[in-house]
């Protein structure tokens, strides 16, 4: 490792930032250095870095941040988003949830932290942020506690969504991995139609090259919906830890959107999530003015959960914005 700011922190190695991602009960499939990277290859100006706090029990934190710019913004000039895309990210500890202390402390090192400003972007798993940093706003998402379900997890879905699987079922859908070259263009091409639906409301495009990208990393995984002709009503890209099975985004063909793929597929990837031992099944934050699309998520008894973004600025920037 590479010291930075004297004891407090160092810059995590490759095989360091894998190992506390791997260990840690709140990591999401965000804090993947593979995911870190797999989406900097496609974003100019973006370099991925984890730095490590050490605390006082001699435990270590990470701190996945996309850094914008290189070495000709040094120190305070440099900014980090921890991560991009509106995801989640921020702390984690290898063997715990972060506890007061371990906020605390956390709070008072990012002033030692060698960015200008640091943008993170939570996660439901966080408590409230540290002290000192700037609150930027609430975001809420919604999941499932799959202990909490019962054994026939549509038996918590209201019925609605349970009329929605009945017809998807007689309809002969069947959901399956998208896998190949084959199966991932498949899912490129209704991913498309949909943000032609979609038009300005669509938060992200992402181009054909990403997406098979993603396909190759670990902890990605693309799911799809096909009838019984084979042809994709429906599919959705996870990015799946240990403890979390979380949709990042989806699509449909609208020809075939009466048949409820959408339902069907989200049925199948709660129960594979609880087969897996995943604590939950994250439907995501929606994107503001989507009302119905936060409605559809509810008809799974998905509970909402807020969490907060927030912004970190260096002492020495805060004195030149103010003067």
């Amino acid at each position: 490792m590479r010291g930075v700011a004297g004891k407090l922190w160092s810059v995590a190695s490759a095989e360091r930032w894998d190992e506390i991602v791997a260990a840690s009960p709140t990591a999401t499939g965000y804090h993947r250095r593979s995911w870190c990277e797999a989406l900097l290859k496609h974003v100019a100006g973006y370099r991925s870095r984890a730095y490590l706090l050490r605390l006082d029990d001699r435990s270590e934190v990470l701190l996945p941040v996309h850094l914008r710019g290189g070495a000709a913004r040094p120190g305070i000039l440099r900014r980090g988003v921890s991560v991009l895309r509106n995801t989640y990210g921020g702390p984690i500890h290898p063997d715990r949830a972060l506890t007061s202390a371990d906020w605390a402390a956390f709070g008072r090192a990012l002033d030692h932290l060698p960015l200008g400003r640091l943008d993170c972007s939570g996660s439901p798993y966080d408590g409230e942020p540290p002290a000192g940093v700037e609150v930027r706003h609430a975001e809420t998402t919604h999941w499932l506690e799959l202990a909490e379900l019962p054994q026939a997890p549509r038996d918590a879905y209201r019925s609605s969504c349970q009329r929605a699987l009945r017809k998807a079922e007689r309809s002969g859908l069947a959901a399956a991995r998208l896998e190949g070259h084959e199966g991932i263009d498949d899912y490129v091409r209704i991913y498309h139609q949909t943000l032609e639906r979609w038009g300005e409301e669509a938060r992200t495009h992402d181009s054909a090259e990403v997406l098979h990208d993603l396909a190759r990393r670990d902890g990605v995984e693309f799911w799809g919906v096909r009838t019984p002709e084979g042809v994709l009503a429906a599919g959705a890209i996870y990015v799946v830890s240990d403890a979390l099975f979380s949709y990042w985004h989806g699509a449909m063909a609208s020809e075939l959107a009466s048949m409820r793929p959408a339902n069907l597929l989200h049925d199948r990837l709660i129960v594979e999530a609880r087969r897996r031992g995943c604590s939950h099944y994250d439907f995501n934050p929606t994107s503001p003015g989507l009302d119905g699309v936060v409605a559809f998520k509810e008809t799974f008894g998905a509970a909402r959960c807020e969490f907060r973004r927030w912004r970190h600025e260096h002492p020495w920037k805060r004195r030149l914005r103010r003067s």
